[in-house]
């Protein structure tokens, strides 16, 4: 038998963390959307796709190929996503000098001596029997996409990176210590009842609302990045909104911390316990919303149970 303070307690954090997820999942994205990230990245990536003298001299060449370029918001950016077939004709174009028939391709590469790593792919690729362009193409679109899944892994680990740091810099100014809360809705049984009945009702509301916050989609660097800012901000606030609907013990107000009494030995218990809420509500957060939401909905039945 589940005890029902807990599952109330367990309710009310997870909805918390449901709700920061959210917010950070906005600035994330105004943020890798302000400073290009993902262009940058993606650009580094693909100048670093093979590693010798000859795509050194062939990437600047892709990249500024009319497959490629045609990709681009405004002039000064690179794309933050660039289709494997794109890549693939950019590849072909360059190495064929604006050709992509078999015979002119494998005529270009056979004729190289000392062949890199890349023209040593191709020669294989291009030797198969009876290969025609588009099953080149098929097999250049799946060496790209294959790097591409490493550099999607890379800025995964970058996002959630940022994510932590976003996530520590709310807990702290917004005092959303994870001890306080769970110590204090202990204390008091009702409130945490209170909350998870409340939580019941405004969970699916809130994420049919910010449901494009969940989803986490991208914003790309064009001219609606700056009209998709305001939704976004308007939707940060709601979120805001939602949490002070709760009895939710959060912020610094008569927080004793600030002002703590007691020994020495008592003070330095009192801020470790302190700094160790805000960074575990920071490591919780990083699991992303829909890993709470997903949680919720499946914690919420089991109060019937209790």
């Amino acid at each position: 038998m589940f005890n029902s303070q807990i599952l109330d307690i367990a309710i009310t954090l997870i909805f918390v963390y449901f709700l920061l997820a959210m917010i950070i999942t906005g600035v994330n994205e105004m943020g890798f959307s302000f400073l290009h990230k993902k262009a940058i990245k993606l650009k580094k990536a693909m100048e670093n796709l093979f590693f010798d003298e000859e795509w050194a001299e062939i990437a600047p060449k892709v990249l500024q190929s009319p497959f490629i370029t045609s990709l681009k918001k405004s002039p000064k950016t690179f794309p933050s996503t660039i289709p494997a077939k794109n890549f693939a004709l950019a590849l072909l174009s360059v190495i064929g000098k604006g050709k992509t028939d078999i015979e002119t391709l494998s005529k270009i590469i056979n004729q190289k001596e000392n062949k890199g790593e890349l023209y040593s792919i191709l020669s294989i690729l291009i030797a198969y029997p009876g290969i025609k362009t588009e099953e080149l193409l098929a097999e250049i679109e799946s060496i790209f996409n294959n790097s591409m899944d490493r550099v999607k892994g890379w800025f995964s680990s970058y996002a959630k990176k940022c994510s932590f740091s976003v996530a520590i810099a709310i807990a702290i100014v917004g005092n959303i210590d994870t001890i306080r809360i769970t110590e204090q809705l202990w204390q008091n049984k009702n409130i945490a009842t209170q909350n998870a009945e409340m939580i019941s009702i405004m969970a699916p509301i809130v994420a049919e609302q910010h449901k494009e916050l969940m989803n986490a989609q991208p914003i790309e660097n064009d001219s609606t990045t700056k009209k998709a800012r305001k939704p976004l901000l308007g939707e940060m606030k709601e979120i805001k909104k939602e949490l002070q609907k709760l009895p939710i013990p959060v912020g610094w107000y008569n927080d004793n911390t600030l002002c703590p009494k007691g020994s020495y030995l008592e003070i330095i218990v009192a801020w470790g316990l302190k700094i160790a809420g805000i960074i575990l509500t920071a490591f919780a957060v990083t699991l992303g919303a829909p890993f709470w939401y997903d949680l919720l909905q499946k914690a919420s039945p089991l109060r019937k149970k209790a």
